[in-house]
């Protein structure tokens, strides 16, 4: 599936977290974990993800988009809480 993202929300991302969302689509090609997130009424369907980018745990959030994964945002992962949640695949 296509990636895409705000150029500006990209930027911010980068500046704050050295992060770039332009290459969020390397997550979905290794192993990752994907859970719907229904804490709030975000007025789409919207998803969180743990996975990795280029050797660097990561989360991010998607939603479905025209037949795209929009990328809302992207965080680095502490190690306790990525492995809690890949622990999941097990």
């Amino acid at each position: 599936m296509e990636i895409e993202y705000d150029e500006e929300k990209r930027r911010m991302v980068w500046a704050e977290r050295v992060l770039d969302m332009a290459h969020a689509g390397d997550v979905f090609e290794n192993e990752y974990l994907e859970i719907e997130d229904d804490r709030a009424d975000y007025r789409e369907k919207r998803y969180r993800v743990w996975g990795y980018l280029h050797g660097k745990r990561v989360h991010l959030v998607w939603t479905p988009r025209d037949g795209k994964r929009r990328i809302i945002t992207m965080y680095p992962t502490h190690e306790r809480e990525h492995q809690a949640r890949l622990r999941t695949l097990d």
